[in-house]
């Protein structure tokens, strides 16, 4: 059994249900795999809910990442190298927008873009999951060059303007889409994720 974490398995304060901690352990207890398949990245997978599950792995971050549940160990990987995600970064630091990046399994997020996080038309539980569990970098495109690290995605979250219109989606949205070394979906509340072609 695949499960998605957020609006599936867990509740709306990002808990995980008894319920469904019980139907998991039902599943497992009757030899059922079951793994995670989740657009968060690994570390950033509610653990203390999920800790004492007999839960095999986690495809994190759409699927760029795949890790043994229970190790941490990264067994598949597909980011988007430095060249590559250097221009894009670029290209976006420059948008009124909240940017998430999911590197080795860990989120980041550009300092600049923290003020952006409560003007978001998201639940309040995913505003505090942002601006509770990520590494906030001043200046993220010299993180990413000094450590030459790759990404393994990208989301950007857009704040309605007045008239209700996503600011700066568009031509975001745009600009990605001619991109073919990247793969661009929406995964709700307006926003846009992307990771390498193929994923």
């Amino acid at each position: 059994i695949s499960l998605d974490l957020d609006g599936t398995l867990l509740d709306t304060e990002r808990r995980l249900p008894d319920r469904n901690r019980r139907a998991i352990q039902s599943a497992t207890q009757k030899g059922i795999e079951v793994i995670i398949s989740t657009g968060s990245p690994y570390g950033l997978m509610p653990h203390d809910d999920l800790r004492g599950l007999n839960i095999s792995y986690a495809i994190t971050a759409n699927g760029s990442a795949i890790y043994e549940y229970k190790t941490g160990k990264c067994i598949y990987e597909e980011s988007i190298d430095t060249n590559t995600i250097v221009p894009i970064l670029t290209f976006l630091l420059e948008k009124d927008m909240h940017i998430d990046m999911f590197i080795q399994g860990k989120g980041y997020c550009p300092s600049n873009t923290k003020a952006i996080v409560n003007k978001l038309n998201v639940p309040k539980a995913r505003k505090v999951y942002i601006l509770n569990n990520r590494v906030w970098l001043d200046d993220p495109i010299e993180y990413i060059e000094k450590n030459q690290l790759t990404m393994q995605k990208t989301t950007m979250n857009f704040y309605p303007d007045q008239s209700g219109e996503l600011v700066d989606r568009k031509e975001v949205k745009e600009y990605l889409e001619n991109n073919p070394m990247i793969r661009l979906v929406s995964g709700g509340w307006g926003n846009l994720e992307l990771t390498k072609s193929g994923v």
